[in-house]
């Protein structure tokens, strides 16, 4: 066989073989994070923790989820009863590096959900 088919052959068979050529979540929610109380690094309401509480309802017809959440009380709270639904971790993300978060996103496969705050989702 000629070398340049033999190249293209591989170069697709790699191609198709490459999970990154393909990998990119099937869905991602952008949420903020729930009612909270006042304070620096404030906790959730009694409201917010319903709220919260309402999240798996949304996604309990899902296998697993990836959550990604930054790393405030308020967030990681909102993010707490799809972790024990799902028995999964939450992944924290810095706020400040959403180029970060977004290429980490785009590696992953399923449904992601990012818990945030009003200027970072």
């Amino acid at each position: 066989m000629n070398n340049k088919i033999i190249l293209a052959i591989t170069f697709l068979v790699m191609s198709f073989n490459c999970s990154l050529v393909f990998a990119a979540p099937d869905e991602i929610y952008l949420f903020r994070h729930s009612e909270k109380l006042t304070g620096k690094n404030p906790a959730l309401s009694e409201v917010g923790n319903a709220r919260a509480n309402n999240l798996v309802t949304f996604f309990k017809e899902y296998q697993n989820i990836h959550i990604f959440s930054s790393n405030y009380k308020r967030t990681l709270q909102t993010a707490a009863p799809l972790q024990a639904y799902f028995n999964t971790d939450v992944n924290v993300y810095n706020a400040g590096e959403l180029s970060d978060l977004k290429n980490e996103l785009l590696k992953l496969k399923g449904v992601v959900v990012v818990i945030g705050h009003s200027n970072t989702t």
